[in-house]
Formats: structure tokens, C-alpha cells, sequence
């Protein structure tokens, strides 16, 4: 078969964290001209450009008793294990980025012999790929030292929306005015509203700083009239669709913890203070955040332990030092993998 015969199936969760690697993938293997399919849940599906919604497999998300869940499970594993009988000479691959969507596609390839890859984005591995990985024919992991049962794992890196800019993303220069970027990710809280902003209150007393914040909906008035009457200088905004701009133009992030989120600042290699959700599966967010901890390239806010103050003074520890900045941006620049995008697109062919 030649690349335009081939269909490879992109099955993940419901997170931005699980789906926007796979479309970065999906259009790296468009780009060479496979035809790409996604199965996700009915959250995964708003983070799907248009392009890919029609030919989309959509679960339906609910928070099911453990016995429920395995016989849901075991239904759906049945089900595409029909599905990809009739059909499997035109599907070459399935490739699973975790979640409970990715199980049953990805097991039943497994079963009828179809070729598979599992792509764990966090620093633990989850409990969808911890299963699927054993019979896998790659494990692809985004950090190094994340151990799999697959007897073939590589390390490579998580790709992200903005892979193709890293390169040219420019040194900062600093000025007297510090800009932080202000993120919740997909997966974004109230303390971003309100612990973070009275962190930012009590710094601007301090230093001079601007203020790129992205705040839920119904915060939007709140955390907008705060920053007024401060007379700090601000964009406050429910969602940035330049954020890659504003990546680039900041002197720190504050964000939670995320595999995107994390390997977007290893990529402009920008100081940080991360908060872990502390209720993330299996405890990733703190393993990624502590992953960058461990390498002097980013501060941890524990939001169970830790005040508004204790945020303040972070901030100020980073945007106040020049060498202290410099040393975790270089810190940050080092781990930088180039070309993630394309080297798991490599390892795909090669096996497809």
C-alpha cells in the first residue's frame, strides 16, 4: 500500500493533554499522506479541528463504577474488534495516547494482530498504557526515565502545537517591566482567579509587571476590575488564540502542570511556577512539575500547603533575579528535544 492507502486510527482521552498530541501527529502524517481517524470521548472531540470531527468515534464520558466501567470496556473491545475485522487491510496502525477511550481500539488491533503504538505524554505512565504497552509494538515516551513492560520503548518527547517554532524562538530581553503569562490549561481552577491574582497584587507593589491572564468565563469581570483598580497592566481573557506570541514575549509562566503545558515551556524554555492538580490520575501533573523541580528550571506552588504570599514570593525570587532567570531558561533550553514531531512520525512509517 502506498501512503494515501494507509489509515492510521488515533484513539485518546479526553483531556487537551491526550488529543493535541495526536493532531500534531495526525497532520505531520496527513502532511505524507496517510489518512488519519481519531476515537475520543465527547470532550476530545472539541479540541479536533474541524477536519478531523467528521470521520471522528465519539465515547460518551461518564464517571462509572469500576465493574461498569470494565464491562464498557470489554463491549467496545468487542465491538471495534468487528469493526477493524472487516476493514483491517486498509488500517496499518493504531496509536494510543492514554485515557480510557484509547483501550479498547487499541487492544483490539492488538488482538487481530494490527500493528500498535502507545505514546505516554506524562512522567508516570498512565493506567490505559501501563495495560496496553505490554503488548505493544512501541512505547513512545515523552520523558526520559518512565519505565514500560514494551520491550521496544523509545524516549522522544511530547509534540506540541508550536514544535515548528522552537527553533526560531528568539533569547528574551529583559527589561524593567516583567510579563508573566498566566495559564490554566485545559484543566484550569479558581486559584488561578484568585490566589494567583493576589500573588500578582502584592508583587506589583514590588516590581513593575504586565499581565497576559487567562481566567474561566465567570471570572473574567472580577479578576478585569481587580487589575483596574491596581492600575496593573493587563490583557485578561477567557481564552488567547496568539498564545504562542505571548509564550514568546514573557519573562515567567504560571500554569498548571500538564504534559502540553510542560513540554510548551521546555520548548520556549520560559521560567515557571507550576501548580500540580492534585487530583490528576495517578498523580502525573506532580511527577512532571517535579520533573522540572528536580532540574532548577521551574518553581512548584503546592496549592494544599502554600498561601498567596508564598506565590508572591516565587514570583519575585524569578522576575527579580536576572542570573536566576537566565540559569532555568538555560536549564529549560537544554532539555529542549528538536524535531519530536517528526521523529515519531518516523518511527510510525517505519512500522506502518
Amino acid at each position: 500500500m502506498h501512503g494515501k492507502d494507509k489509515v492510521i486510527i488515533f484513539a485518546a482521552g479526553g483531556t487537551g493533554g491526550h488529543v493535541f498530541p495526536a493532531v500534531s501527529l495526525a497532520d505531520e502524517m496527513v502532511s505524507r499522506g496517510y489518512r488519519c481517524m481519531f476515537i475520543t470521548d465527547n470532550r476530545g472531540i472539541k479540541y479536533l479541528p474541524d477536519k478531523y470531527k467528521l470521520d471522528a468515534y465519539k465515547f460518551y464520558s461518564r464517571t462509572y463504577p469500576r465493574i461498569l466501567l470494565y464491562m464498557f470496556l470489554i463491549l467496545n473491545i468487542a465491538r471495534f474488534f468487528v469493526k477493524f475485522l472487516f476493514c483491517r487491510k486498509k488500517i496499518c496502525m493504531v496509536v494510543g495516547f492514554g485515557g480510557y477511550p484509547s483501550v479498547p481500539p487499541t487492544f483490539a488491533a492488538q488482538i487481530l494482530g494490527i500493528k500498535t503504538v502507545v505514546h505516554e505524554q506524562n512522567a508516570v505512565i498512565g493506567k490505559a498504557n501501563a495495560l496496553l504497552c505490554r503488548m505493544a509494538n512501541i512505547a513512545i515516551m515523552s520523558f526520559d526515565g518512565v519505565q514500560s513492560r514494551c520491550k521496544n520503548t523509545v524516549y522522544v518527547g511530547n509534540p506540541t502545537r508550536f514544535d515548528d517554532e522552537y527553533k526560531n524562538c528568539c533569547p528574551k530581553t529583559y527589561t524593567n517591566t516583567a510579563t508573566v503569562l498566566i495559564i490554566g490549561g485545559s484543566q484550569g481552577a479558581k486559584i488561578f482567579s484568585t490566589v494567583v491574582v493576589k500573588a500578582i497584587a502584592m508583587v506589583a507593589k514590588t516590581k513593575d509587571i504586565f499581565v497576559y491572564h487567562q481566567v474561566l468565563q465567570e471570572d473574567l469581570v472580577a479578576v478585569t476590575d481587580l487589575y483596574d483598580k491596581l492600575k496593573i497592566k493587563h490583557v485578561v481573557k477567557p481564552f488567547f488564540d496568539n498564545i504562542g506570541d505571548l509564550y514568546k514575549e514573557s519573562d515567567l509562566v504560571i500554569s498548571r502542570s500538564g504534559a502540553s503545558s510542560v513540554f510548551e515551556i521546555i520548548g520556549f524554555a520560559k521560567p515557571s511556577i507550576l501548580i500540580p492538580l492534585l487530583q490528576s490520575i495517578n498523580g502525573d501533573q506532580t511527577y512532571n512539575a517535579l520533573y522540572l523541580y528536580n532540574r532548577n528550571a521551574a518553581e512548584i506552588y503546592w496549592e494544599d500547603r502554600m498561601t498567596d504570599k508564598d506565590m508572591a514570593d516565587m514570583i519575585l525570587k524569578i522576575i527579580q533575579d536576572l542570573d536566576v532567570m537566565t540559569s532555568m531558561s538555560n536549564n529549560l533550553a537544554s532539555m529542549r528535544i528538536e524535531d519530536t514531531k517528526k521523529k515519531i512520525c518516523d518511527i510510525i512509517c517505519k512500522s506502518c
